[in-house]
């Protein structure tokens, strides 16, 4: 095991909620970090998995306009996860053959194919079997599952939430989820009295950008942007990552997440987006230089994307236009009022090269004046250029809440979004919906329920932090999507939600 380490600088920017952020400093430059190279994770997982159901194939009726349902299968649930109280971060990407799931403290590879159970589940930090330090004695949750399609390797991610705050990151060696690592850990400087939360991990072709939330006293007062070297990382080694800290004006900021056999251009930034008002997005650039930090750059002023005509706004006796939590969205009786986590930008931000133009697309939830959520998406056209806002659409329904969205585009543009969906006479179930490249901007096809809920969550309003939208690397036309949803719970299992994986594509994609 390797060890790094050198001084540590600290940038923070003052502000507030919808300014920009003041002033520029310094990059942060993270030291002290460790790595070295796992066993194959199947024999690290040996010992400690526990039993999920096999898949089955579902096949669906053509749909000339929206997504149709493929292979689907049921992913973690809670009796399988030692800490399952709400909310289940569901989390999970496609690779080569393979599915990867993560939801809080567990892990588990599926056969894309036929939706077996290949490995665990398992506790999350099973991956830093042997590791030593904060990464193999902690399990914190908030992981994210990426297959960096430029490499063919997986990069699987997880925070530890309690100092020494850490960041831990594990790149397969081939495109085998069961197979050997190259494991980091990057110890995480903050400002005092704040904790990182809620990290969100991005693939780009120089760094693995990162976004983190600076929790104080429960709110969010700040954010960590980081870039971690993605090419010595490939390579099983590593040099010290650079980031920003800043303040509270630049909170749930997500990286954006390259999509496609086109990669972005050499030295493009990775772009860093986030709700600014009810009217306008804000639209960050990040450059990083590993060869000399000090020349790396944060955007002071964010290119402001206007929303015209704005999204539906917040009600005030809900909830404020800010991002963070609001219990409004319904169950039948006897459920809590569920967190619709609104206006604040959704796992994934895609960035994606579609007939030589560059897009990212994004989604959010918010309010109506029915107290029902609705799901707003946004497709932005040139992003290191005029930025410009090319389509958004939202939605909704007047009798059920559609939130926790997540988007992604295929090869030839048609874009699938998936979410929850609950109201007074529906179940919280998992939903999704589509448009072709041709349909009037905008637009979106009719919603389909693919997984019904069948009970209510009565434990705790509490909602995941995200879902995940993504992309299948072989054929950049099937999307796989999971979130979670509530069903009746096994015997004495409490609390009772549940995650679904589902494939889906449009059939005019080849």
């Amino acid at each position: 095991m390797n060890r790094i380490s050198g001084a540590i600088l600290f940038l923070v920017a003052a502000g507030s909620y919808g300014a920009p952020a003041a002033g520029h400093g310094d990059p942060v430059m993270l030291t002290d970090w460790t790595h070295d190279v796992s066993p194959p994770l199947r024999e690290m997982a040996a010992q400690a998995t526990g039993t999920l159901p096999i898949g089955t194939k579902v096949v669906a009726a053509p749909n000339v306009t929206g997504p149709v349902l493929g292979i689907n299968f049921p992913g973690i649930a809670a009796d399988v996860d030692p800490g399952a109280t709400p909310p289940p971060d569901t989390n999970g990407a496609a690779g080569a053959t393979q599915y990867v799931q993560w939801v809080n403290t567990v892990i588990a590879v599926f056969d894309k194919a036929t939706g077996a159970v290949l490995l665990g589940p398992a506790p999350g930090n099973v991956l830093w079997t042997n590791f030593g330090g904060p990464c193999q004695n902690h399990n914190s949750g908030q992981p994210i599952a990426q297959y960096d399609k430029g490499a063919g390797r997986w990069v699987l991610a997880q925070p530890v939430l309690v100092t020494p705050y850490t960041y831990c990151i594990a790149i397969s060696k081939t495109s085998d989820a069961t197979g050997p690592y190259f494991r980091f850990a990057f110890p995480l400087s903050v400002p005092a009295g704040t904790t990182p939360d809620s990290p969100k991990l991005a693939v780009w072709p120089d760094a693995y950008y990162t976004s983190f939330n600076l929790l104080q006293s429960g709110s969010a007062t700040g954010a960590l942007a980081i870039a971690f070297d993605r090419v010595r990382m490939l390579n099983g080694s590593a040099r010290s990552p650079v980031a920003f800290t800043l303040g509270p004006s630049n909170t749930y900021m997500l990286p954006s997440d390259w999509d496609g056999a086109v990669a972005p251009g050499a030295g493009e930034p990775d772009f860093y987006m986030r709700v600014g008002s009810p009217s306008s997005l804000q639209l960050f650039k990040f450059h990083v230089d590993f060869n000399t930090p000090e020349n790396s750059t944060f955007s002071t002023q964010p290119k402001v994307v206007p929303i015209t005509p704005p999204p539906t706004e917040i009600q005030p006796d809900l909830c404020t236009h800010k991002p963070g939590h609001c219990h409004a969205v319904r169950q039948p009786p006897p459920g809590l009022r569920l967190d619709g986590l609104p206006n604040a930008l959704l796992y994934r931000l895609i960035w994606r090269k579609i007939r030589q133009k560059e897009h990212l697309f994004a989604n959010q939830s918010v309010f109506g004046s029915q107290t029902v959520a609705s799901v707003n998406w946004y497709d932005i056209r040139s992003p290191n250029g005029a930025a410009t806002l090319a389509q958004q659409g939202a939605v909704g329904s007047p009798s059920f809440s559609y939130w926790m969205g997540s988007i992604a585009s295929d090869k030839n543009g048609n874009l699938a979004l998936g979410f929850s969906a609950s109201g007074t006479t529906l179940f919280p179930s998992i939903a999704v919906t589509g448009r072709l490249n041709t349909d009037a901007a905008g637009t979106m096809a009719p919603v389909q329920i693919i997984v019904p809920g069948t009970d209510v969550q009565t434990a705790s309003g509490a909602w995941g932090e995200y879902s995940s939208m993504s992309i299948d690397p072989t054929d950049d036309c099937t999307f796989w999507y999971t979130t979670e949803f509530i069903q009746d719970p096994p015997a004495g299992s409490t609390p009772n939600w549940s995650t679904w994986i589902a494939s889906l594509r449009f059939p005019s994609c080849h």
